[in-house]
């Protein structure tokens, strides 16, 4: 029976016809299939002579496990690769739900401090929030890990003047100076709080304002602590505190790429080490071009091979990715 009659038979059973109602141009001839003594086909002389024991070998040979080629581990490492991804996307969606739900509900407190919220305030609060988010997209899992479980508080401020008097003297108000966000912690502990603002007019723009939202992320995640503190395996964010500060690696990154007179990465960032991490962290999820806000994957290339001991640091830490998924 040929396949194409193997298949048609099989359709026709499924409509539900009887198998001996079915002919075949092809119908079977004995006198072609020769049985042994014993009845069985394919064991006597002839064509089918020998058929069995060839067929054991056959088996035989195919049950042999086969030795792995090159491209066969290559395709399997390709294949968990693939199923790597999936999951860390997976994860990264529940994350960014996660980071969703912490800033509406600092939004929801704020709004619930203020005696009026106008559609203008709506609107700026709105495109603060997908300011916020868009920085947290650039984040992969690993560092949004940290940012959830680091922040036990998120507290936004309706305007940069709100925040500025609450953590600045007066004396420094005075002067002009702002401050565009905070992360505060209690010295020797992982956890603290992000302290925000959105309300940029007339001091800040977009670009500025996911910036700053970035940099305070970077301090959020930087409050990660492993024991090993003898090979300076802990990190805390905040002078005076087991920090990036105080981590043998990141302090010679910092020193050799960073620090330095032209200010590669920026003035600021030249302040000490914690505040160099968290302006790299600015860097990395809200990079620039001319100013204007540009795609990770355009301008990623650039920074590894401008700052490649940040960004080694970065990817032994798990805060980024490098690997064509990035």
């Amino acid at each position: 029976m040929s396949v194409q009659e193997t298949l048609r038979y099989l359709r026709m059973v499924r409509q539900g016809m009887r198998a001996g109602t079915i002919t075949y141009a092809g119908a079977w001839d004995e006198s072609k299939h020769p049985r042994a003594s014993d009845g069985r086909f394919g064991t006597v002389a002839g064509s089918h002579a020998g058929k069995e024991e060839t067929t054991r070998e056959a088996t035989a040979v195919k049950d042999k496990p086969k030795k792995k080629t090159k491209a066969t581990k290559k395709s399997a490492k390709k294949k968990k690769t693939q199923a790597d991804h999936e999951a860390d996307l997976l994860a990264r969606v529940k994350l960014m739900k996660d980071v969703s739900s912490m800033i509406d509900y600092a939004m929801d407190m704020m709004r619930e401090g203020l005696s009026f919220v106008d559609e203008e305030m709506e609107a700026d609060f709105s495109t603060r929030k997908k300011d916020i988010m868009g920085v947290a997209s650039h984040m992969n899992r690993r560092s949004l890990e940290l940012l959830v479980k680091n922040c036990y508080g998120t507290v936004m401020y309706p305007t940069v003047d709100y925040l500025s008097k609450k953590h600045m003297s007066k004396a420094q108000y005075k002067t002009g100076s702002r401050i565009l966000g905070l992360w505060t912690n209690d010295p020797g502990k992982a956890d603290g709080t992000l302290h925000l603002d959105g309300h940029f007019k007339g001091h800040w723009n977009n670009t500025q304002r996911r910036g700053t939202f970035a940099h305070e992320f970077g301090h959020a995640i930087d409050g990660e602590m492993v024991k090993d503190m003898e090979n300076h395996d802990t990190l805390h964010s905040g002078p005076g505190k087991v920090s990036s500060g105080k981590t043998k690696q990141w302090r010679e990154a910092w020193e050799k790429e960073i620090n330095q007179v032209n200010a590669p990465l920026s003035t600021y960032a030249r302040t000490n080490p914690w505040e160099g991490f968290a302006e790299f962290a600015r860097l990395v999820w809200c990079p620039t071009e001319n100013g204007k806000l540009a795609s990770p994957r355009k301008m990623y290339p650039e920074i590894k091979k401008k700052f490649p001991l940040c960004w080694k640091y970065w990817v032994d830490r798990g805060y980024l990715d490098d690997t064509e998924f990035s």
